[in-house]
């Protein structure tokens, strides 16, 4: 009875601590990951502005400098398959790895929403002073995905140009430390337990 006991008090305090310290960890790894792609978007936001403010002739990025801000960003790998891209006020993307020059405005989710005209409202309405996200279920029809995966975007205006600076993957693949961690906590709690016992 007694070793059942001191068991219990082992155990279950173990068991919490375990859960509690992944929950914090992996909630901090998580705003670490969010945090990444805001760093993305605000440096090619200011790369672009940089480029923009050079001739004060002009009312957009000169040719050679839009070529190095293309390579740039289509360099610019996230998690797996995510990508950072521009896209202008109207719904064409200005950069992006395979559909520049596409108007998708009018794109819409895998549950029916416009997603990238709610993007561009919101980005346009914040004036360019904020970061804004956009999380969308999605189905990758070119790469023969047949379910809907959650997508996360991070965005910001660049009033000066009308451009929408966006970056974004699959939480999955942003948020895979995350997971990662999870596992391995829970792996390493049934292992003490297994020591314990």
């Amino acid at each position: 009875k007694l070793i059942a006991v001191i068991s219990l008090l082992v155990i279950i305090p173990l068991i919490l601590f375990a859960y509690l310290s992944t929950n914090q960890f992996s909630s901090a790894l998580k705003r670490g990951a969010e945090k990444d792609l805001e760093h993305v978007v605000n440096t090619i936001h200011a790369l672009c502005e940089i480029n923009f403010s050079l001739d004060k002739n002009t009312s957009s990025i000169p040719s050679p400098q839009l070529s190095r801000i293309k390579s740039v960003v289509k360099s610019i790998v996230i998690g797996e398959t995510g990508y950072p891209y521009i896209i202008d006020r109207q719904g064409t993307l200005i950069i992006h790895p395979t559909k520049e020059g596409e108007n998708i405005l009018y794109s819409k989710d895998s549950q029916g929403n416009y997603f990238i005209k709610k993007m561009i409202e919101r980005a346009v309405a914040s004036g360019g002073d904020t970061i804004g996200e956009n999380l969308y279920p999605w189905i990758n029809v070119e790469l023969g995905e047949t379910s809907p995966r959650m997508k996360i975007t991070k965005f910001r205006y660049l009033p000066q140009l009308e451009w929408i600076i966006a970056a974004g993957s699959y939480e999955e693949e942003i948020f895979e430390a995350v997971y990662q961690t999870k596992k391995t906590v829970v792996i390493l709690t049934i292992t003490s337990l297994a020591i314990v016992l």
